[in-house]
Formats: C-alpha cells, structure tokens, sequence
C-alpha cells in the first residue's frame, strides 16, 4: 500500500477496534507481540489479553504494557486430561466495536496489518473474517478437504460477523473453534478470507495442539474420516486417528457445521476426480 492510499484508508478507518490475545505461559512471545500491536498504523481501542492461568512470567511482562489482562483457570472439561482449552473472552469488549480481533500471543503483524483488513471488509462486508499471510506456518486445508480460510492467530472479525455467529457479543466456545468460524459463518453467506499481501508471522517453531487433539476435533467438526485418515498418513501421526475414534466411541457431540463441511470435502473429490480421470485414461492407453 503506498503512502497516499495509506492516508485515505486512514481516514476512513475511524471505527472501533477491539483485539483479543488469548495467552498461556508465553514468556518467550508475548511481549513481541504486543509491540506489533503497539506498532499499527491505526489506533487499536482496546487490548484484551486473556490468560489462561500463566505459571510463567508472562502476567508480568504484559503488566508493563496499557491493556486489559483477564485471567482465567484452565479448563480441562471433556478434556480426557490430553485436551486443554483456551478461555477466550468476550464480555469485556467494548459495547460499541466495529472491528474484533483474535491474535495469538506467538504472532506479531506488520504495522499495518489491520489497516489493511479493515480497508478490505470496507470493501467487502460479506467477507466477514478477515487474515493475512501466517509466515512460518504451513497449511493444510486442502488434505483436509476443505476451502484455504483465515488463520485462526490473526483474524479479523466485522461487529456483524461477530453477532451472527455467536448469537451476542460474548464468543461460544467450542473446540476447533477457529475452524468452527470459518465453516460456520458460510452458513450466514459470508466468505472469510485470507489475504497474501498482508503479513504475519508465527515466532513458535511449531503449534502446541497435538495430533490426538487434531483427531478429536477432527469429529466434532464432522470430518470424513477418509480425509482424517489421509492426514494421518500424510503427518505419519497415528494418534491423530486415535483421537478420532475416541471422540467416535465416546459419541461426542458434532458441531452443525458436519452439513458444510462433508458438502467442502465431497466437491474436493469431485474436484480431483475431474481433474485426474482424463489423465488415468490418457496413460492407461498408453500402457
């Protein structure tokens, strides 16, 4: 964006915006973080760091920064005690946001992240959730089956995006929850995206979910197993497909997003079918 586009967006940019940094024992992250915070070309209205029962020195190092720190005991419910939550809050927020945030406390932004994805939404509202590049990490939806969507460590929400999928300004949480957003909003006609020209980076080596985890949510969200199981072999993690067949067994319950999701997973199929037959047949003749 160059310096004259910058300034109109500027202007326009006059909304409220609220962000939300999710923390646990991230000693090593978060102070980086919120200087990229600090560091937007916009001004951000509040700062909500959230944490998770921190046993590290992290509630220090934010207590030297001017946000909002909530803290919250961990939740090891239907936890198997091998599936921690975070407790990501939302009745704090201000009553008047336009803009939400979720950014993870291992990730920082280029400083003008979020003027950049507000200008988009500006021009666009039926995106609804908005993200950058996540540099560092690599993705995989399309083992999954599924559309490549917004990163749920740096996503932007618009205030009406927010409501629809919550039902009210306090987040229902449920596990998977990024992925959950991302489904579920289609559901209301939005269409979250990620944006390559706006930038983010991941400062953990790797994600701290394991496979177990990825499995388990995996059924909640209503994944065919056909494409649990080629992730499984794929990331060679056989617990990924342990995860799963616990949360079978134990009938966990499964999110109304399954409809959407099986809908993604079986136009991938068809997609790859279409795409491949001609070519089997091509070297079949050849053979």
């Amino acid at each position: 964006m160059n310096s004259s586009t910058g300034s109109r967006a500027r202007e326009r940019l006059t909304d409220k915006i609220s962000i939300i940094v999710p923390m646990y024992n991230e000693e090593a992250f978060i102070e980086k973080c919120l200087d990229s915070l600090m560091a937007q070309s916009i001004d951000i209205n509040q700062i909500i760091v959230v944490d998770d029962g921190s046993t590290d020195s992290s509630p220090r190092i934010v207590s030297k920064f001017d946000v909002t720190m909530v803290t919250r005991i961990r939740n090891e419910e239907k936890s198997l005690k091998r599936y921690p939550h975070v407790i990501r809050e939302g009745s704090l927020l201000l009553d008047e946001f336009d803009y939400l945030g979720i950014l993870d406390a291992d990730t920082v932004l280029e400083p003008e992240y979020y003027e950049k994805l507000i200008s988009k939404l500006q021009e666009d509202e039926m995106i609804g959730i908005a993200g950058g590049k996540l540099i560092g990490e690599p993705s995989t939806w399309l083992v999954l089956g599924l559309l490549p969507a917004v990163y749920g460590c740096n996503r932007l929400y618009t205030r009406k995006c927010w409501l629809d999928i919550n039902d009210g300004t306090k987040m229902k949480f449920v596990p998977a929850l990024d992925t959950y957003h991302n489904i579920y909003s289609r559901k209301f006609g939005y269409n979250p995206t990620r944006f390559e020209d706006v930038e983010s980076w991941t400062l953990r080596p790797e994600r701290t979910s394991t496979p177990f985890e990825k499995g388990f949510c995996s059924y909640q969200l209503g994944y065919h197993s056909f494409f649990l199981l080629g992730r499984a072999v794929k990331e060679r993690a056989s617990s990924m497909l342990h995860g799963y067949l616990v949360a079978w067994f134990k009938g966990e319950m499964q999110y109304p997003v399954k409809p959407i999701v099986r809908e993604m997973q079986t136009s991938r199929v068809k997609k790859v079918i279409t795409k491949w037959l001609p070519r089997a047949r091509v070297i079949g003749e050849m053979v």
